[in-house]
């Protein structure tokens, strides 16, 4: 299983927006909102060996057997990349890549809709929403 656990995969988003971010927050004093993260439903997919646009991960070739079905390791990057975001007070938010209108539950696509990675980052921003309205 290649599956990294939550704890050290935001521990590396931390360091990566420490070294990349905030020293250009700490020059310009402006935020930053993650836009397009964007990982895959596949065994591996949160190491990024794949392409974004990795035709074996669209959801028209639902059928290949390059990769391996795998939802939790989706769900627990956008996890561990909401978990980062939360403690870091120069980020001000994420937008996921893609959001079809139509679940497609078992693709292995960047899609989160109908997935468990659809959950975690619904219930991140209920708790973005209820810190921003105190």
């Amino acid at each position: 299983d290649t599956r990294p656990v939550v704890a050290v995969m935001k521990d590396r988003f931390t360091a990566v927006f420490d070294a990349a971010l905030k020293p250009v927050h700490e020059r310009y004093g402006k935020p930053f909102t993650i836009v397009a993260a964007a990982y895959p439903s596949i065994d591996g997919g949160m190491m990024g060996s794949t392409d974004v646009f990795d035709p074996d991960t669209q959801v028209w070739n639902a059928y290949t057997n390059k990769y391996t079905l795998d939802l939790m390791e989706q769900a627990d990057g956008y996890e561990a990349l909401l978990q980062a975001i939360a403690k870091t007070p120069y980020i001000t938010g994420l937008y996921p890549f893609t959001y079809w209108p139509l679940a497609l539950p078992q693709s292995k696509e960047h899609n989160i809709r109908g997935k468990p990675a659809e959950s975690v980052v619904n219930a991140w921003y209920e708790q973005f929403a209820q810190r921003d309205t105190r």
